[in-house]
């Protein structure tokens, strides 16, 4: 039935209605919407697992970001819109050639203007985003800064003290401007040959990061490092063990993020491998979820067996994707839905940081994975619909559940906000059929329904939700992403010895908000 549901696919079109605003008629009850399986949650409580502040990223690759991109406001407005909390500057292999206070603005083959062998013209000022515009587009948007530190040039010409002296000096520059930046990442792919001046070991690197970490936490001692290094911690952990062990030997004192770059299917993402595992899985057979607990299990056992303090080690993905696409290949559309699982696997794997790779791109086949089509008026890709709803479960916490009914294919996501008054429920159904969600609970009272969103390949809207004596029920439809906010939320606390107090369900429907979707 997948392969009937693909062919079928490709001739139907996304349909989204998200709906505030609509002045549809109320209604308690979901009109014709025939279901064949049930799936039944029941919800806890808020666990102890947060969900970190700065899942909701973006890559700026400085020499893409002409300001044509952003001088009608609207890139900017998209990203706060989707709450969006790191912005990652100057981009990733380019890191390893810029030069802060000496741009040029020169898109790939990238070039490094310390090349003694080679001159370098720079591009026009308008063409590229360099430091002053970032560091205004960090204070417009609220964002975090996580700035790109160049440890190859000095390496490579043989100027190690000028490329020290280089990084110390932005830092001087943006404490002037009087921007605090805590996360610093060094260097780009190490481990590929596209990184300036070739593939370095990783005791290569990890002295390397060494011999600037130093100089920078003298400088600044609060900051946070990032080191870069290859993924796979499962089955392909075989051959990543002693590389990783040989860097967090060296350099692990000076560690405190390691940031993987994820991009799914890299050698071609297409609707039928999306649709052959629930969650999706790296090519090492693990999904993300098992990835992120392999590695930080990984990082607890070295420090209580080879006495090296490396618990408090994160981990970060500042590149993520799916993988590279031809023209034609995917839609923005297909493309939304397998972004948003991705995303919702960093979330209940409690991943601690996320840039999205690109914002944006010069490249006509792979725009379709950005997240903003630069061809067509700055507007937005549609997965900036589901990312709106995503990027506010930042912060909150996970919901402990039960499932009782299960169902293949599908993946659900379920989070209390900062404030303890929010719950919001996040449902994908891969499924070539829709199916009855069942969602109860005895630790919510007064729960009221804010906003409900269906994201999903259909032709008609739908009505979503109905309300029982213990809990509320709606129909997933085929291939979707329905969300759902609950505010008014009273929680019962959870002691320290996981006792719970019980209270009767009360998802309320606030009469005033239309229930057709």
């Amino acid at each position: 039935m997948q392969n009937r549901l693909l062919t079928s696919f490709l001739f139907l079109f996304l349909f989204i209605h998200v709906s505030e605003g609509s002045a549809q008629k109320i209604s308690h009850t979901q009109q014709n919407m025939e279901y064949e399986k049930e799936y039944s949650v029941t919800l806890k409580g808020a666990s102890k697992t947060p969900i970190s502040d700065h899942i909701m990223g973006f890559n700026l690759v400085y020499p893409q970001e002409s300001d044509a991109v952003w001088e009608d406001g609207k890139v900017e407005q998209h990203l706060k819109d989707v709450n969006t909390s790191v912005l990652r500057w100057p981009g990733g292999t380019v890191s390893t050639y810029y030069h802060w206070d000496n741009l040029t603005g020169r898109k790939p083959p990238w070039r490094d203007n310390w090349d003694p062998n080679q001159s370098v013209t720079a591009q026009p000022d308008s063409e590229f985003m360099d430091i002053d515009e970032y560091l205004d587009l960090i204070a417009g948007t609220g964002a975090t800064p996580l700035m790109g530190i160049n440890i190859d040039s000095g390496r490579r010409w043989d100027r190690m003290e000028d490329g020290i002296n280089e990084a110390l000096a932005l830092m001087q520059y943006v404490k002037d401007k009087g921007i605090k930046v805590k996360y610093w990442y060094l260097g780009n792919e190490p481990y590929l040959e596209g990184s300036n001046g070739g593939i370095k070991s990783p005791k290569d690197y990890a002295n390397l990061v060494n011999v600037f970490a130093d100089a920078m936490r003298e400088f600044d001692p609060d900051i946070k490092i990032v080191a870069n290094w290859g993924q796979g911690f499962g089955q392909g952990f075989e051959n990543r063990y002693h590389e990783y062990l040989d860097i967090m030997t060296i350099a692990g004192h000076n560690i405190d993020i390691v940031d993987v770059h994820w991009y799914w299917k890299y050698g071609g993402p297409t609707m039928e491998l999306w649709l052959e595992d629930t969650p999706m899985k790296l090519h090492t057979g693990e999904t993300y979820i098992e990835e992120i607990a392999m590695f930080k299990e990984q990082m607890a056992f070295w420090s209580t067996h080879e006495d090296y303090d490396l618990e408090h080690v994160q981990l970060a993905a500042l590149e993520w994707n799916t993988g590279g696409i031809s023209d034609g290949q995917l839609t923005p559309d297909q493309l939304a839905l397998m972004q948003s699982e991705l995303m919702m696997q960093f979330i209940l794997g409690g991943l601690d940081m996320a840039t999205f790779w690109p914002l944006q791109w010069q490249n006509i086949p792979n725009n379709p994975r950005s997240f903003v089509d630069r061809y067509n008026n700055n507007n937005a890709h549609p997965v900036y619909n589901i990312f709106k709803f995503l990027g506010k479960f930042q912060g909150g916490s996970l919901i402990s559940k039960q499932v009782t009914q299960s169902q293949s294919n599908v993946l659900n996501l379920v989070a209390m906000d900062k404030e303890d008054n929010t719950l919001r429920v996040s449902f994908l159904n891969k499924n070539d059929e829709n199916i009855r969600v069942n969602l109860g609970s005895d630790q919510f009272d007064g729960a009221r329904l804010q906003s409900a969103q269906t994201y999903t390949y259909e032709t008609a809207s739908i009505n979503l939700l109905e309300k029982g004596t213990e809990g509320i029920s709606f129909v997933a439809p085929t291939l979707s992403m329905t969300m759902l906010t609950f505010e008014d939320i009273t929680i019962t606390s959870i002691d320290d010895h996981g006792n719970e107090s019980e209270q009767p369900v009360d998802f309320a429907l606030n009469q005033n908000y239309p229930k057709s979707f």
